[in-house]
């Protein structure tokens, strides 16, 4: 099996458990929300060398549910960019992602998330190829209204066949409806 049927399979399979969690789950009240986040893309390295690099632009835009009051998964793109001693890299991800919000206090929802995926990369002069990413981190998220949700977000990544991982921070909104 090819190293791209695998990952359909993966990706298909969280896919289908995302839909069966949200479904078993839902509460007759349960929110939607839509995230989006800007930031930079830092320290990369590959195998055990670090790189020279100028930190990166990272973007990524997502929709998902809350399953409880703190527990919520969601689907997510998610695309970054750096120039890696003199070679530009582009990498684009599609990620399923789970949170746990820890305790909300005044407005501020600390967190912790995790998450794996599939993604794709452009490394000029080497080539393009597929890999499978995950990332784990947390932030804060304050509540300007009931729905919208401003906060900051500090990820490991890692694209494993790349042997790539870097710390992506990042500033987030959310939506709720």
């Amino acid at each position: 099996m090819s190293k791209v049927s695998r990952m359909g399979i993966i990706i298909l399979a969280f896919a289908m458990a995302f839909v069966g969690v949200t479904g078993a789950f839902a509460k007759d009240t349960g929110k939607y929300y839509v995230s989006g986040s800007l930031g930079s893309s830092m320290d990369a390295n590959v195998g055990n060398e670090t790189l020279d690099l100028d930190d990166g632009f990272a973007g990524s835009i997502a929709i998902g549910e809350y399953i409880t009051d703190k527990f919520r998964v969601e689907a997510e793109y998610q695309y970054f960019e750096n120039d890696v001693n003199d070679i530009d890299m582009d990498i684009n991800n599609l990620m399923v992602n789970g949170y746990y919000d820890i305790i909300t206090i005044n407005g501020f929802t600390p967190y912790v998330t995790t998450g794996i995926g599939v993604g794709w990369y452009d490394l000029d002069q080497i080539g393009k190829d597929n890999t499978m990413v995950y990332k784990i981190g947390g932030g804060v998220d304050y509540a300007i209204t009931d729905d919208v949700k401003a906060g900051v977000r500090y990820v490991y990544y890692e694209a494993n066949d790349l042997d790539y991982d870097t710390n992506l921070l990042s500033a987030v909104v959310t939506y709720s409806f």
